[in-house]
């Protein structure tokens, strides 16, 4: 049977601010053991994501640590 990969349009990967609650590695992992090939992250983080530079710290983030596509 073949069946078509999911998106999660609604994560809360805790990085940068909170690591510990769950991060990129941890989360993206979880995500594609079950299934899902591309996460959308919400910006509840600390610093927020609210400016052109916090969302490229956090992309630079998420593409180091991510195994799987991002929003």
């Amino acid at each position: 049977m073949l069946l078509p990969a999911a998106l999660d349009m609604h994560v809360h990967f805790r990085d940068p601010g909170f690591p510990h609650k769950e991060d990129w590695a941890s989360g993206s992992t979880a995500a594609a053991c079950g299934g899902v090939t591309a996460v959308v992250d919400m910006p509840n983080t600390q610093p927020p994501t609210d400016s052109p530079a916090a969302f490229a710290d956090k992309a630079r983030r998420a593409a180091a640590a991510s195994v799987v596509d991002f929003g």
